[in-house]
């Protein structure tokens, strides 16, 4: 099958600090930083998971809602991408050493929302939601949801940065709720090491009824979880383990090796 996209976006971002001008500036810093992204696209054939911005793949036409034979041509736009970031740091704890900071970052990708007037009521969705201290002697520790090590570079654009195309081509991991552990040694202008480890929630099977009100641990089978949100991965009584060893140089290159 032919698939044909063509699509122009537009991204303005900003970013907001709280931070007082005053001689003796709080203890604390919140910043809120972002981007509204818009697009207009139009195509020849359904892309999955789902058209416009969350676009990875082709659709297959057995599994297609709209064929090309049927309805060669889609026109229509898309803001599901855009992003809100909010941070809050400080004070230095530890005799003034290590800075605490929690972020928290969600997106529109969450789905359609109810009514009529879904496809403009978006479900929000939850990327980040983590808090961290800074050793500043190249040690950082994270505690929540963030990405997983092996998901350490991802290829992105204007019209495709919420679901990156490389999950097409290749791409593996995603985000998980866990406890991380970065070590960095080295020169940041020069050559540098990073040693990283991740313990955190198995995630098998995550497709089905988690959450659903109704679903049982005693009727879940196969790839559904229960109304707890426990999915095959948590029923395994067992964490999931990452780690990851990254060489870098500045811009020059970065290469890493990663296991799971």
């Amino acid at each position: 099958m032919r698939i044909k996209a063509l699509g122009c976006a537009l991204v303005l971002g900003w970013s907001a600090s709280a931070l007082a001008q005053e001689a003796k500036p709080p203890p604390f810093t919140f910043a809120l930083h972002g981007f509204i992204s818009a697009s207009l696209y139009a195509q020849d054939a359904n892309i999955g998971p789902s058209d416009g911005q969350l676009a990875s793949y082709g659709a297959a036409p057995t599994v297609a809602l709209k064929l090309p034979s049927k309805d060669k041509l889609i026109f229509n736009g898309d803001v599901r991408q855009s992003r809100f970031n909010f941070s809050l740091a400080g004070p230095k704890i530890f005799s003034g050493t290590t800075t605490p900071r929690a972020v928290l970052e969600i997106d529109f990708m969450g789905g359609f929302g109810s009514g009529a007037n879904g496809d403009t009521s978006l479900t929000p969705r939850l990327r980040f939601a983590y808090a961290e201290i800074d050793t500043g002697n190249g040690t950082r520790i994270v505690a929540g949801q963030a990405n997983d090590l092996m998901f350490a570079m991802a290829p992105t654009s204007l019209s495709h940065i919420g679901q990156p195309y490389g999950y097409g081509a290749g791409n593996i991991g995603w985000r998980r709720p866990a406890a991380f552990g970065f070590h960095t040694f080295g020169d940041a202008s020069g050559l540098k090491t990073e040693v990283a480890w991740v313990v955190g929630r198995s995630n098998w099977a995550d497709a089905g009824g988690i959450g659903a009100q109704g679903v049982t641990p005693s009727t879940a089978t196969g790839g559904t979880g229960d109304q707890f949100g426990n999915n095959m991965g948590a029923a395994s009584g067992l964490p999931a383990l990452e780690t990851r060893l990254t060489v870098s140089s500045g811009t020059a290159f970065m290469a890493f090796a990663t296991g799971h």
